[in-house]
């Protein structure tokens, strides 16, 4: 002490020495001073407890403490602490310490007090609690595998991840673990599956059971000649039953379809069968090798059995009564077999079918009423030897959208019960004894689309009911000679793209309404009912007072005005004024004078001097062109002939003129690979739509405007015309054209080839010829006469004639209906009415629905076709950017596209279109738009037809090559048995073969080809 003052007396106070310290060290010394306040306490460290945490299951948590210090080492009870975590994804922590697993890892854990801080460390593993292994319970058949899955959790329930498993199996005899979670079946028992992770485990029980579906497989491979079969891949083998040629299986390894069609089977499909109870799916179709067996009866043991498919096989007998047992069947064909006996009446209780077709057998006896009870959407009994009447139960059935019952020996009247079907669409009934009137009830069925009566024995009229058919567009009614009558005004409501009255007593009346509702009908063969004392028509190639014939728009015609007396006198036919309206105006007045001839008893087409005749200009035919002409104007006639002084007597006629899209015709010459002949270049690069050449074209089909151009030449290596048709139809199809293809080459194949409607053509250039061929692409079939191929069945004029009076605008004469037709083998010189109205319907139809091409995307370009012979073939495909071009309709062929494994990847049915004019082959060629998903897996095409199977897989025997122009990308050539020589530069336009594309194939494109 410095200072002392008065002494105290001495008291022993325990004083601790921090306080000592801090009071030294606050106090400065001084004397005669009282010493300063002492710093406020302030947080000075901060200790977390616990100091590291370990968390086992997500969710789960622990509670962390922190405690606070201040600068004189004193706890700071109540001092504001704020907690973090820094990686919230592992651990998060709340305001009061508590911290949360989040995720697998570690995380610090920080509490901050003041410029204090603390942490902890905690680590979240998850440990696994429990495994479950799905599926639970599984059989499999021997050598099938079964993918199982396993998945840990937590103590929490949480799913664990990339969580490794040991797996095993309680007795590999029975089933093994080939790889981590797929077990393989052994033998038969069952056997325990193990998912262990560290001392958890999860099991599951599989169950090995083969003996009935594989030795079932055997079985039936043995009794349908399983050695000779078209593809019998693994069978046999110890492979899976799912890898096994046409069997697909469950994920418990049983078979559930069975697919088989088109496969060669021989034999007889064996009761064995009967054993696959799990089957849902049999498809056995187009094996005529199992003709003169029989359907077994033990199909009626297969209860899961959804779909039933045995068509096309010649199967004989009768139809077992037991398939009516079949609860869950869907779908049952037995068409196109040779089935004989009634239909069994048991076929009624298949209360789950959707689709009956039983047709083109040799069935007999009635129908059976039970069938009423189905609910089926089709049914289909056609070409069959049935007898009886149509049941009036049919009409019960709700969902029925087509009925097929035509080509049988039905009789008795229509049931007007039919007329309760809502949802019928298409009702075909030809070619019965059917009789009595058709019932005006079926004016109710609202949705009906196509009513075919056609071929039977009907009476009457048609009943004006029928005009409620808002939706109908097909009406068939020919070949019923004793119906009869001018039809009800009201039909006229109907907007048809299809009539057929030839062979009835049924006429259209010629009023203004009715004619112009006729001639808007695009194919037509319906009679007008009986002229008058007068009448009048246009004509330009061909026309008829009863069957009138459309007019092409901008196209000259002759105007013929036919008048006629009671009794013949000397008075000669009078001169003429005819007066053209368009929409009420009048456009066109043409004075003519008749011929020097006494007018007629009776309207008569067969000769110019039977009429009086003007040329009208086709400046004046325009759609919706009407005509009135008077008779003698001056009045020169004595009244008493009660000549006809006006056509019609009231209104207007209708002349029926319709515009025509222009003729784009592409005209590509062919350039052979072997001694070319290039001249063929010259010749059609000379071709105007005026060339004589097109004469006959122009003049004989519905053409007025033709545009001609022409294609970069084609190199082939084929030598026939029917080869070349092919690949020009594949030269359309890549190049998604829309015009009309014309194909030729030097030297002459001798005559030409078509494809009837898909606007594809190759001929020698000669008038007739290319006026025969492009008719085919306008849609027309062969004319009776010659012997040819392809006869269309509906042509009206047996004898092939063109049955109508022709007009020949060249030498000013008319041509006898006794004339060749020029779709005939006769010599064929002119175009009858019902193939100038048919050709002039289908360029309306068609032209306007394709008039562009989709856009080009990658796509499989698919061709092939069928031998005379029946035989498929298919050609090498290739893979190529060009717009979508798929099947119209559907048919007897399919074309199927597999993956190595067998799965299907994609399937087209279709019809196939047999060539016109050539030896009875047909053929086909589409670009199948693919998807991202089939690059480098299409291992093998399929072709299906009634006359065998094709298979094309990637390494065929012989390739095929397509020649591009890089720059403009047109098809420059199609060379079959190709063997990479380069081409021979013969001709100026091709400077090198070095400077085409050239895409080579072998079969299907390979997997390097889809990476390009």
């Amino acid at each position: 002490m410095c200072c002392r003052g008065s002494e105290e007396p001495r008291t022993r106070t325990p004083v601790r020495l921090a306080t000592v310290l801090a009071v030294a060290v606050a106090w400065t010394p001084g004397c005669g001073t009282d010493p300063p306040p002492p710093e406020p306490p302030r947080p000075t460290t901060v200790t977390v407890n616990p100091a590291t945490a370990e968390l086992l299951a997500l969710a789960a948590t622990v509670q962390l403490t922190a405690e606070v210090r201040d600068q004189y080492g004193q706890v700071m009870a109540n001092a504001s602490v704020s907690w973090s975590s820094g990686d919230a994804g592992v651990a998060a922590v709340d305001g009061s310490g508590l911290v949360t697993a989040a995720g697998n890892g570690r995380a610090t854990i920080t509490a901050t007090a003041g410029e204090a801080s603390g942490s902890a460390v905690v680590t979240v593993m998850q440990v696994a609690a429990s495994v479950v292994v799905s599926p639970s319970a599984s059989t499999i058949a021997p050598g099938d595998t079964l993918r199982l899955v396993a998945e840990a959790f937590d103590g929490n329930g949480n799913a664990m991840a990339d969580v490794e498993f040991t797996w095993s199996s309680s007795d590999p005899s029975v089933a093994v673990v080939v790889a981590p979670g797929l077990v393989q079946g052994i033998a038969d028992g069952t056997a325990t599956i193990t998912a262990a992770v560290a001392q958890t485990t999860g099991t599951a029980d599989v169950t090995v059971d083969g003996s009935d579906d594989r030795a079932t497989l055997e079985a039936f491979y043995n009794a349908t000649g399983g050695p000779h079969w078209g593809n019998n891949e693994n069978w046999l083998t110890d492979a899976a039953l799912s890898e096994w040629h046409g069997v697909e299986t469950d994920g418990t390894g049983r078979v559930v379809a069975l697919k088989l069609s088109f496969n060669d089977l021989a034999g007889r499909i064996p009761p064995e069968i009967g054993a696959l109870t799990k089957l849902e799916d049999l498809r056995i179709t187009y094996n005529p090798g199992l003709g003169g067996s029989t359907i077994p009866v033990e199909l009626a043991a297969l209860p899961s059995l959804t779909r039933l498919f045995l068509n096309g096989n010649g199967l004989e007998g009768r139809i077992p009564p037991e398939l009516g047992g079949l609860s869950r069947l869907r779908h049952l064909t037995l068409s196109q077999n040779q089935l004989t006996g009634p239909i069994p009446s048991e076929l009624g209780d298949l209360s789950n079918l959707g689709w009956l077709f039983l047709g083109q057998n040799r069935l007999t006896g009635e129908i059976p009423p039970e069938l009423g009870r189905l609910s089926v959407f089709r049914l289909g009994l056609d070409s069959n030897e049935l007898t009886g009447e149509i049941p009036a139960e049919l009409g019960e059935i709700a969902s029925l959208e087509g009925l097929s019952l035509g080509r049988n020996r039905l009789a008795g009247s229509i049931p007007p019960e039919l007329g309760s079907l809502q949802r019928l669409y298409h009702l075909s009934l030809p070619h019965n004894e059917l009789t009595g009137p058709i019932p005006p009830e079926l004016g109710a069925a609202t949705f009906l689309n196509h009513l075919d009566l056609s071929g039977n024995a009907l009476t009457g009229n048609l009943p004006a009911e029928l005009s409620g058919l808002g939706w109908l567009r097909t009406l068939h009614l020919s070949h019923n000679a004793d119906m009869s009558g001018a039809l009800p005004m009201e039909l006229t409501d109907l907007d048809l793209n299809s009539i057929r009255l030839s062979g009835t007593g049924l006429c259209i009346p010629r009023d203004s309404e009715f004619r112009s509702w006729l001639l808007s009908i695009p194919d037509r063969h319906a009679r007008l009912c009986a002229a008058g004392s007068a009448d009048a028509y246009l004509t330009q190639a061909v026309q008829s007072i009863d069957f009138p014939v459309p007019l092409v728009a901008g196209e000259d015609a002759l105007l013929r005005v036919f008048v006629t007396v009671d009794s013949a006198t000397g008075a000669r036919i009078p001169p003429m004024r005819a007066t053209f309206f368009e929409d009420e105006r009048e456009v066109f007045v043409s004075e003519f004078d008749g011929p020097a001839t006494p007018i007629p008893t009776e309207i008569d087409e067969g000769g110019l001097e039977l009429s009086a005749n003007v040329v009208i200009p086709g400046s004046v035919l325009v759609p919706g062109l009407e005509l009135v002409v008077d008779v003698d104007p001056a009045g020169t006639l004595d009244s008493t002939l009660n000549v006809q002084r006006r056509i019609p007597e009231t209104g207007r006629l209708e002349v029926g003129v319709q515009a025509v899209p222009t003729f784009d015709l592409i005209v590509v010459p062919f350039l052979r690979e072997t001694n070319p002949d290039s001249t063929v270049i010259d010749t059609v690069n000379a071709l105007t739509p005026d060339d004589e050449l097109f004469r006959m074209t122009r003049t004989l089909l519905p053409i007025e405007e033709m545009e001609i151009t022409v294609h970069e030449p084609v190199w082939t290596s084929s030598a026939h015309a029917g080869d070349m048709l092919e690949e020009l139809r594949l030269l359309r199809v890549a190049e998604g054209g829309t015009g009309y293809y014309l194909g030729t080459v030097l030297p002459r194949v001798g005559g030409g080839v078509a494809f009837p409607g898909w606007g594809v053509a190759f001929s020698d250039l000669t008038d007739f010829v290319v006026a025969h061929e492009l008719g085919h692409t306008l849609s027309l079939a062969h004319a009776p006469c010659g012997n040819p191929l392809g006869v269309d069945p509906l042509y009206p004029y047996d004898d092939g004639s063109i049955g109508a009076w022709g007009y020949n605008a060249r030498s000013g004469e008319l041509e006898s209906p006794d004339t060749p037709e020029l779709m005939g083998y006769c010599g064929s010189d002119w175009i009858s009415d019902y193939h100038f109205a048919k050709a002039f319907g289908y360029r309306l139809l068609e032209e306007s629905a394709s008039s562009t091409a989709g856009a080009a995307v990658q796509s499989l370009l698919l061709w092939g076709g069928e031998r005379p012979d029946g035989a498929p073939f298919l050609e090498p495909a290739f893979l190529t950017v060009a717009p979508p071009a798929l099947p119209r309709r559907d048919g007897a062929h399919t074309l199927t596209g597999w993956d190595e494994g067998g799965s299907e990847l994609f399937s087209l049915s279709f019809g196939m279109d047999r060539i016109a004019d050539g030896d009875g082959g047909s053929s086909f060629a589409f670009a199948v738009p693919v998807r991202p998903e089939w690059a480098g897996t299409v291992a093998r095409i399929t072709l299906s037809s009634p006359g065998g199977l094709a298979v094309m897989d990637r390494d065929g025997t012989s390739a095929s090559a397509l020649l591009r122009d890089p720059v403009t990308g047109i098809l420059r050539g199609v060379l079959r048995g190709w063997t990479g020589d380069e081409l021979r530069p013969h001709s100026r336009f091709l400077s090198a073969a070095g400077g085409l594309e050239v895409q080579v194939s072998r079969g299907v494109p390979v997997a390097e080809v889809w990476r390009r």
